[in-house]
């Protein structure tokens, strides 16, 4: 009979919509709350979902993960609410050996790592695991792990398969043979590993390797045969021939037939809670986080993307107490926490090195494995020492540096955790702020329009932080970000967004606005007049986040001495007012209108701009505006997406009769106000 827990847990792979699948990892929180004893069985649970191929169920995999690690009290075990252990007990957690960050060199990780990408094909192999106890399978894990890193061992090769694997055989199979009495026995098995196979093709030999690696994943079974009158006793003699398998349970099944045949079956054990469960005055967490920290290298991407998300969450509640026990002080405590976050981080930078995959959405890369390991990264230097996190940030300059010479994923991943580096440490802003801008510029300058976009992302939380501490090189920052925005006229261009975002942020603050205006003095690159006509191509973006983001850049700037208004500007903002269909945007075009509009006399908006723009604001409905009537942003020969399509050609099919009336009205009123 299925329990509750059972139908929650089946809701987080197939619940109708997402709301369903949130409501479900929500009460498997409140079960954790209701039954604080059940935490390890609730998280061997879930984390059978961690690895879904469905993006949508390791989502909900993680949201339970949050859910549980909220109503788990925070370890201190040096508070005055938990009682000190009488006497310190050693377990495998004492003899974890710490990665640091000495031992990391992006260089050695790169050489001798391998790879991350989408899959390696490792789904068809055996993993070496099979009969191992937990805790010799998360050493194990390690130990593999470690290899692959390239830190402390050689690189791994990458063949999946070599030839003389195909003559492996089940050891289940070799013992109960061996046991059996000797008589004549067909061995299928046996014929294929003799097969000579230089003499056949590529694609023969790539067949009957695959063929033999889906056949060892499968269970293995031994088929004995026993005379009639076998008596009770000879399943679990039979038993006892194959031999034992550890970490596994033998299951004996008898067959109907008139020729008894009985099937000894290896099955694993279900121990799964056996792996999160630790002893008493450890980390409730510690064996989730050595399971994930193990996962983070999966050669599937899916299951690295589920092993950063639930990571974060966990370190998102619960980092202080990472690495804590019992029956040490408070500084042996901390001096342990801070080794377990450095661990962490080294993995994660590991990750940042190796991890090759990724997909294009629309205007910008999708990196969800780098991302979500960015995001864990922050979490976890939300805990670490101030010492940790110069160190994570020295790591990261060296991914950012070797990207700009290697595979930009490198540079993309060190920068996208730089951002969440510094905006979760912003107490440690000023100390953060030298090196990450170095690196900022550096990118915002690259070729790859994805590393723009990152950099510029990366110098958002630190734009209050350069006003104050780095006031000498705000100039330095502003001419950057300008410089980028050159490049990203195309529709898909990804920096446009976030250098726009950027600028709209520097320009809030009256230091930069008396900076600029200082320097187009002498330096015409940043006189008004060079600087917004650059944002004229941005009004009609593709985009809607474009559109939006070049709106409240030029309302930043509009503060400026000297003010930003032109006949060109008007006509550009009033015609947003009129074919544009999204509120915010159309409502910040209202604004900026209001803003200018104090400096419209002296815009120079001769009778014919008048004429042409009320005659627009008065075509009737389901007419097509005259396009000569308006304005082209573009420059000369650039080409894209017209976005205001359906609005021009009054496409009532596309664009609805209420919201063409209601931008013709705001049009109007837009016009009363001159």
């Amino acid at each position: 009979m299925t329990t509750r827990l059972d139908r929650l847990v089946a809701l987080l792979d197939s619940g109708a919509t997402p709301v369903v699948r949130a409501t479900a990892a929500r009460q498997i929180g409140g079960i954790q709350r209701q039954h604080p004893e059940e935490l390890f069985r609730l998280l061997s649970r879930v984390y059978e979902y961690i690895g879904s191929k469905s993006w949508d169920t390791r989502i909900a995999a993680a949201q339970a993960i949050e859910a549980i690690a909220k109503e788990v009290p925070e370890w201190d075990p040096n508070s005055d609410d938990i009682k000190p252990a009488a006497d310190k007990t050693e377990d495998e957690e004492d003899d974890i050996e710490y990665l640091n960050f000495g031992q990391f060199n992006v260089d050695s990780v790169i050489r001798h790592g391998r790879l991350l990408l989408g899959s390696a094909g490792r789904e068809y192999e055996d993993d070496g695991l099979e009969g191992l106890n937990p805790a010799q399978r998360v050493a194990a894990q390690r130990a593999q792990m470690r290899k692959r890193l390239g830190i402390g061992a050689e690189f791994l090769g990458d063949d999946l398969l070599a030839d003389e694997d195909i003559a492996v055989k089940s050891p289940l199979a070799n013992a109960a043979v061996a046991k059996r009495k000797p008589e004549p026995v067909s061995e299928p098995k046996a014929e294929e590993a003799q097969i000579d196979m230089s003499k056949l093709s590529a694609r023969e030999r790539n067949r009957l390797k695959r063929k033999a690696r889906l056949e060892g994943s499968k269970k293995k079974k031994v088929d004995v045969r026993t005379a009639s009158s076998a008596g009770p006793s000879s399943s679990s003699t039979l038993a006892s021939a194959a031999g034992p398998v550890v970490g596994s349970a033998v299951s004996v099944t008898e067959q109907s037939g008139d020729n008894a045949a009985i099937v000894v079956e290896a099955t694993r054990a279900s121990n799964r809670e056996a792996v999160f469960a630790i002893s008493a005055g450890r980390w409730a967490f510690s064996g989730l986080a050595a399971m994930l920290s193990v996962d983070l290298f999966d050669a599937s991407w899916e299951v690295r993307h589920g092993a950063g998300m639930a990571l974060r969450e966990v370190l998102k509640h619960h980092g202080f107490g990472a690495g804590r026990a019992a029956g040490f002080s408070a500084e042996e405590n901390s001096r342990r926490n801070q080794l377990f976050l450095e661990d962490l981080c080294v993995r994660l930078c590991c990750v940042f090195a190796l991890d090759r995959f990724g997909d294009f959405v629309s205007d910008h890369v999708v990196a969800p494995v780098r991302e979500t390991c960015a995001q864990a990264l922050g979490a976890a230097s939300q805990w670490a020492a101030q010492a940790l996190v110069q160190s994570t940030q020295a790591a990261l300059l060296q991914l950012i540096a070797r990207g700009e010479t290697g595979p930009w994923e490198v540079r993309h991943a060190g920068l996208s955790a730089m951002r969440y580096v510094v905006a979760v440490r912003r107490d440690l802003a000023p100390l953060l702020a030298g090196g990450a801008l170095d690196a900022a510029l550096g990118a915002l300058r690259a070729a790859d329009d994805d590393v723009r976009a990152v950099a510029a992302e990366t110098l958002l939380p630190l734009a209050d932080t350069l006003v104050t501490c780095q006031p000498h090189r705000l100039l330095d920052v502003v001419g950057a970000a300008w410089d980028a925005l050159s490049g990203s006229i195309d529709d898909l261009a990804a920096a446009a967004s976030a250098v726009l975002a950027l600028l709209a942020r520097l320009f809030t603050h009256e230091e930069v606005r008396s900076a600029v205006s200082a320097a187009s003095i002498t330096d015409a690159r940043f006189s008004q007049s060079v600087l917004v006509p650059q944002l004229y191509s941005f009004l009609r973006h593709a985009l809607l986040g474009v559109r939006r983001a070049a709106l409240q850049t030029l309302l930043a700037m509009a503060k400026m001495t000297g003010g930003v208004c032109n006949a060109i500007l008007l006509r550009l903002v009033f015609q947003n007012i009129l074919l544009e269909t999204d509120n915010e945007v159309r409502a910040l075009s209202r604004d900026l209108w209001t803003k200018l509009l104090p400096d419209a006399a002296q815009a120079g908006l001769g009778v014919d701009i008048l004429g042409s723009m009320f005659a627009v604001a008065c075509t009737p409905i389901g007419s097509s505006l005259a396009r000569s009537l308006l304005l082209d942003p573009l420059p000369h020969g650039v080409t894209r997406h017209n976005v205001d399509a359906p609005m021009l050609s009054q496409d009532l099919g596309l664009i609805p009769r209420d919201m063409v009336l209601r931008c013709r009205v705001e049009a109007a009123a837009a016009l009363g106000q001159l």
